[in-house]
């Protein structure tokens, strides 16, 4: 196993999340993994066409709201990397720009509980 050489360590999820634009449209995505620093998320053609429709306004950013453990977080991202995976299938990598402290707390305590199960 390599040792995490991230400034923010990873932890791995499977968890529902929604993307929410300026506009006020929306779409539903996959949240695959979760750092103090950003989140990979995986969305359908849905999700990825109301990104590119938003690309001229580059940076696209977004508000992500999603649940972590009982609590609902939210925060505001910028995207900063999209990788087609399949035909209707799509990996987006967002940083995060703004999270509040209770959220900033819950993340870092989550990622330090998976770090801590990995020894």
């Amino acid at each position: 196993m390599h040792p995490e050489l991230r400034l923010h360590p990873r932890m791995p999820l499977e968890a529902p999340a929604e993307m929410v634009f300026s506009s006020g449209d929306s779409a539903d995505i996959t949240l695959l993994s979760l750092s103090l620093g950003g989140l990979m998320t995986e969305g359908d053609g849905r999700a990825f066409k109301l990104l590119e429709e938003h690309r001229p306004s580059f940076p696209v950013e977004v508000d992500m709201h999603f649940g972590l453990g009982e609590r609902p977080v939210r925060c505001h991202c910028r995207l900063i990397h999209t990788q087609r995976l399949r035909q209707d299938l799509f990996s987006f990598g967002f940083k995060l720009l703004s999270l509040d402290l209770q959220d900033q707390q819950l993340i870092r305590e989550k990622v330090e509980e998976y770090e801590l199960s990995r020894l």
